[in-house]
């Protein structure tokens, strides 16, 4: 049979301690078969080498994905990432000496987000010159602490407040449907400020510097905010770094109906 096209599932590779030992059997094999794989994977920032590096390329690796998520160090605590920024730069740094190219996967919406903390993420990732990256905006699902954690807001009907415990900064959001309901999670959202667009969570900061949203109604209006605050960084950096538009559009969540009958219980 003539495979033009072999797809390997895993998480974060290097989250083995095997990892090198996987890279250089994957050489041999292609040796054995006279064929050459061209890869990608994921890797987590804090645990990246060169030795796995010059290990990934040997074994057909070009593409590398890391979730660096925030370049903001208030937010990397907040999300509580065990990579700082340094180990970010230095995975990148480590991955373009060996010849592989890097996707950064990052995400906004978290407690504490600003305009100048979604700003942060953008000159990082001019600055790392990074070949690729997606900037989501995050959702509160069942089974995450944002959604697990959250307890009803004191003056908001039907709002869930989530506290970060060593920053206290909050994110707001309520429940949706997501059989029915679109989340402009990345792509271009336009559409999001048509009325029937159902914002899912809203951002708001205790801590100093501009807020996501200051509005009596912001469970209605952040999310529409930050997401237009998402896609001015996404044009931004692809302007900066010739990456393409993603043209991912709405989808419907099928994971998740309305699981909260009351604070942290699901059916």
């Amino acid at each position: 049979m003539n495979f033009r096209c072999r797809l390997f599932y895993d998480d974060e590779l290097n989250v083995s301690k095997s990892m090198v030992e996987m890279m250089n059997g994957l050489a041999d094999l292609q040796i054995r078969l006279s064929v050459e794989f061209r890869l990608r994977g994921f890797v987590k920032a804090e645990l990246f080498t060169a030795e796995q590096a010059a290990a990934m390329r040997c074994a057909g690796f070009r593409w590398l994905l890391c979730g660096f998520e925030a370049a903001n160090p208030r937010i990397l605590v907040s999300i509580e990432k065990r990579a700082d920024r340094d180990d970010n730069d230095r995975c990148i740094e480590i991955a373009k000496t060996h010849g592989l190219k890097v996707k950064a996967l990052m995400s906004v919406g978290h407690p504490g987000e600003s305009e100048d903390s979604i700003g942060d993420i953008r000159d990082w990732l001019i600055r790392s010159r990074v070949d690729d990256f997606d900037c989501t905006v995050i959702t509160t699902y069942p089974g995450t602490p944002y959604y697990d954690l959250a307890v009803p807001h004191p003056d908001q009907p039907g709002i869930w407040t989530y506290t970060q415990a060593r920053t206290g900064d909050r994110l707001h959001a309520y429940d949706v449907d997501y059989t029915t309901t679109a989340d402009y999670y990345k792509g271009d959202p336009r559409a999001a400020i048509a009325p029937s667009f159902s914002p899912i969570t809203c951002r708001q900061s205790v801590s100093s510097g501009r807020v996501i949203r200051s509005s009596e109604k912001y469970a209605q209006n952040s999310k529409v905010h930050s997401t237009r605050v998402r896609q001015r960084c996404d044009t931004s950096i692809r302007l900066a770094r010739g990456c393409p538009t993603s043209s991912t559009g709405p989808a419907p969540r099928r994971f998740a109906l309305q699981f909260r009958i009351r604070h942290n219980t699901f059916s």
